[in-house]
């Protein structure tokens, strides 16, 4: 009978806890979306300053942030820090749906003078806590929006513009709360991983300096505005970035990284397919020291693996993005603040590619053909349902990724509102899918016939772009207050390539520039790969705010690219040779 009674106790103490655990996730939820509510509430009905317009739309976003980062170099731990914190984001609206305060850019939105949009706020699940903070912000983004409206309007007067659109579009109210997440990582193992990816440096006495940053990133938002729409979804990225720094005969500094990403632990190759690849990358560096300066190149080049992957997010992924043209205070601030993509948009219903090729986005695809895909998601930032949408159709540009935001073209939100940061939405590719009807196998024999056709000793072949997908390995802390920004180069330079000579050897290329690379370079894609392959990385703005993307698309080879050798300026060398990787 004891016996019993003791089974029926630790039954009933079983499903107490579990009830009670329960109890502390809906009452977590239920505290920050009821802070969020009440104040949305709130700020909808009162919030008006004599004379003024009232806010026409709001959005609260609250993100928290759980993360592992663990930084180590020469075989040994630099840091290893476990960290949780809250965003709150405010979007919010005066005017109308057809003229309100967004679309514009003026002084006030230089660098760190950007203000009254996202606010850090406590962890604790205190309703007052977090309701202060909100409405601290809403009172804030209110005054600012304002201000900005009234400079748009001046802007408006003074400048002649024949295209009138509106500057918001509305949506239908959507609701879908996921299941909370939770950070779940072994510590130790990512601790003893760096260290033993970072201790292969070692064997490479010719570079300088490298380290591997290990991160694990679990986000849940919280979302709500003022249409009626209310959201919990979660975001994972989970990286191992390896880099590395030497110095060629000549002194010029060599920088390269190299990267390997998944949503979640389990979705990186193991441990040994990433030694080997840092291995062959720290070889391939340190095999740049003594080669000599490279000729110049004219002819075709092909895309091997993950640069066809950056090519085309660099040319089809950003040229389809950001569509929607800004209007600027002045013409000053419109040159230091070059537009980032958005040149194909132009191009709608035109051939832009062969007539072979298909593309399409999709944000709620979660693997490739069994790889895991770290783009997507299931509601955008505007609270939008992900859309799968067709980008290009038979070489033919056919639609955009679109926000809420309309452009001359489209009007209604395809769910590709997406932000780097702290900025405000713009509609951006996510998981970009890139395919062809004529993809062949064996490219690379099909490349060296076309070289011998071509009557060339060898062509180039280019494995990998810089950083990437990486806009810059800029951190983001430069920003311009005045004058003009450099319009950033259509692709990234190649930091790994070689010559592939038409009896089958190859030679390690030391470093070349593109030259004179326009759009219309994807029409003279002339051999195309039958294998996809997927590509996942961090991409950067020109501010250094980032966000994950997915790429997946074939080898390709494209027709009379022009190379020349790249120029740096040499530093001194180290007094002495370092003391440990010998």
């Amino acid at each position: 009978m004891k016996k019993l009674a003791f089974v029926v106790i630790s039954f009933l103490f079983s499903v107490a806890t579990v009830f009670a655990e329960e109890a502390t996730a809906k009452t977590s939820e239920s505290v920050i979306f009821s802070a969020m509510s009440d104040e949305l509430n709130r700020s909808m009905t009162q919030l008006k300053m004599k004379n003024m317009a009232a806010p026409y739309y709001i959005i609260y976003l609250i993100r928290e942030t759980q993360t592992v980062s663990i930084e180590a170099n020469s075989g040994a731990i630099i840091s290893s820090d476990e960290s949780r914190y809250r965003h709150l984001f405010v979007n919010l609206r005066v005017g109308s749906y057809d003229l309100d305060n967004s679309n514009f850019m003026s002084e006030n939105d230089f660098g760190f003078m950007k203000r009254g949009e996202w606010a850090t706020i406590p962890i604790e699940d205190d309703y007052n806590a977090i309701r202060y903070e909100i409405w601290l912000l809403t009172d804030n983004a209110y005054k600012i929006a304002l201000e900005k409206l009234a400079k748009k309007k001046a802007t408006l007067e003074n400048q002649q513009s024949t295209e009138k659109l509106a500057d918001f579009t509305k949506c239908k109210a959507t609701s879908r709360i996921s299941e909370e997440a939770k950070l779940n990582v072994n510590r130790k193992q990512l601790e003893a991983c760096a260290k033993n990816l970072s201790a292969i440096f070692h064997e490479f006495p010719k570079i300088q300096s490298a380290k591997v940053i290990i991160s694990s990133v679990v986000n849940t938002n919280y979302f709500v505005d003022s249409e009626g729409s209310k959201h919990r979804d979660n975001g994972f990225i989970t990286s191992v970035e390896v880099s590395a720094e030497t110095q060629t005969a000549e002194g010029v500094p060599v920088k390269d990284k190299i990267g390997f990403y998944g949503k979640v632990v389990s979705d990186l190759p193991d441990e040994n397919a990433m030694k080997a690849k840092v291995r062959n990358f720290a070889a391939e560096l340190s095999q740049k020291v003594g080669l000599k300066k490279d000729e110049e190149y004219s002819g075709p080049v092909l895309f091997d693996g993950e640069a066809s992957a950056i090519l085309f997010y660099q040319i089809v992924g950003k040229g389809v993005s950001n569509a929607r043209t800004l209007l600027f205070e002045n013409d000053a601030i419109s040159k230091a603040f070059p537009r980032e993509g958005g040149f194909l948009s132009g191009k709608l219903n035109q051939i832009i590619l062969p007539v072979s090729f298909n593309i399409y986005d999709d944000p709620t695809m979660k693997e490739y053909k069994g790889k895991a895909l770290i783009g997507g998601y299931v509601v955008d930032d505007e609270g939008v349902p992900g859309e799968k949408i067709k980008l290009v159709e038979n070489g033919k540009l056919v639609t955009l990724p679109i926000g809420r935001a309309p452009t001359k073209d489209l009007k209604v939100s395809n769910g590709h509102g997406r932000a780097y940061g702290w900025k405000a939405p713009v509609g951006r590719v996510s998981n970009m899918v890139v395919e062809s009807k004529d993809g062949q196998d064996n490219i690379k024999e099909k490349y060296i016939q076309l070289l011998k056709e071509r009557n060339l000793k060898y062509g180039i072949v280019i494995t990998r772009l810089k950083g990437d997908g990486k806009d810059s390995d800029s951190d983001g802390s430069t920003f311009y207050f005045g004058g003009e920004k450099k319009q950033e180069s259509l692709l990234p330079n190649p930091v790994s390539a070689y010559k592939l000579y038409v009896d089958g050897h190859s030679e390690p290329v030391k470093g070349m520039e593109f030259e004179n690379l326009t759009y219309k370079l994807l029409k003279d894609i002339i051999i195309v790969g039958n294998e996809n392959m997927v590509c996942n990385f961090v991409a950067k703005d020109q501010s250094g705010q980032s966000a994950c993307e997915s790429v997946v698309s074939p080898s390709i080879v494209v027709d009379d690219l022009e190379l020349n050798p790249s120029e740096g300026k040499s530093v001194k060398f180290p007094v002495i040779p370092q003391p440990v990787w010998k």
